[in-house]
């Protein structure tokens, strides 16, 4: 019975993904409306940026099991999945800018101009963020996978790992909830922090079975970039921790 429900998942879970995914679209919008008629806009840029959040840990969740729970069984049915919740976070991070340039830019893009220096740079980090999604959303397909061929794709969607540092930045200092919210803020910064934690240390495992296969000078790069994106995002958690508390 278990394995047939595993079959039934492994064919049909990224339009599962994707009816949950457009579901959500709408109910998040139905609350609002019902709930905050009068400041729509704003709460569904709070509420469909949040969701895009969240489904970025989603998104990075399956590489770190296949790195340390291996034999879970249903690590082909998550890694199958990921696809899915990498095009649906794509689509909630771009409802959210849509809805952010109107509300909040007024639909221009001079509004940038007069905005405080930190808001300027958030808006930058998110609008990169927004296009590398845009690159792995409309390359996350089999065909593109035949097309552009396993290592060269593989390569395109690592741009995650940078995209959810730009994102990080740009929720704590741009986001409203987080401006606002400060436990929501801490348990945001210590998340990041905890999957930094463990990127770092699956890609030691990583490195350390295929050391061999990989000339010195590549894994000197990949551990001083590693050690550099852990030590700025420690800084960085640091300083919003001491300005917050």
């Amino acid at each position: 019975m278990a394995m047939d429900v595993a079959f039934f998942l492994s064919k049909f879970i990224r339009l599962i993904i994707y009816v949950l995914a457009l579901l959500w679209v709408f109910l998040l919008y139905i609350l609002a409306l019902r709930n905050f008629p009068n400041q729509l806009s704003p709460t569904l840029v709070r509420w469909y940026g949040l969701t895009a959040l969240f489904l970025l840990y989603l998104v990075l969740t399956p590489g770190l099991l296949s790195v340390f729970f291996p034999k879970f069984w249903l690590n082909s049915l998550i890694v199958i999945s990921r696809r899915a919740l990498g095009v649906s976070m794509f689509f909630f991070a771009l409802f959210h800018a849509i809805l952010a340039f109107s509300y909040h830019f007024k639909g221009s893009v001079f509004t940038l101009f007069g905005l405080p220096p930190a808001y300027k740079l958030a808006t930058i980090f998110g609008v990169a963020a927004l296009l590398i999604l845009f690159i792995m959303a409309v390359t996350a397909f089999d065909k593109s996978v035949a097309f552009l061929k396993y290592k060269h794709w593989k390569r395109i969607h690592r741009l995650l790992y940078p995209a959810s540092i730009l994102i990080l930045f740009h929720a704590l200092i741009r986001g409203s909830d987080f401006v606002h919210q400060t436990n929501l803020k801490l348990l945001v910064i210590f998340l990041s922090l905890t999957y930094i934690q463990l990127e770092a240390e699956a890609t030691y495992i990583i490195l350390s079975q295929n050391f061999k296969k990989r000339p010195i000078w590549k894994t000197a790069v990949y551990y001083f970039l590693l050690a550099t994106l852990v030590f700025f995002s420690f800084y960085f958690g640091y300083k919003e921790l001491d300005r917050v508390i």
